[in-house]
């Protein structure tokens, strides 16, 4: 059910993908400090902040939307999260 090993080995080959990347000039400039921080906001729109939405939630009608319903969101997902793993039954 889970792929434990391969998804290790996965994340191996990514962090050692980002040590390589960071080596290269235009990637040496970037503020990431590790594979997490990894932002192509930061990469396509130069000069924004590393975090947070580079768009304007107006003009993303599901941003807005999204927004809009957070709390019955939330509460579901914190009604799964209560309920230890109906989460992971539910999800596989």
């Amino acid at each position: 059910r889970y792929l434990t090993e391969e998804a290790a080995n996965t994340l191996e080959r990514a962090l050692a993908t980002f040590d390589a990347m960071k080596l290269l000039p235009y990637y040496s400039q970037m503020s990431w400090q590790n594979a997490y921080d990894v932002n192509f906001n930061e990469e396509w729109s130069p000069g924004s902040a590393n975090i947070g939405p580079v768009w304007d939630k107006s003009i993303v009608p599901l941003a807005q939307l999204l927004e809009s319903k957070f709390p019955s969101l939330q509460n579901e997902l914190q009604m799964l999260q209560s309920d230890p793993g109906l989460f992971d039954e539910l999800s596989f």
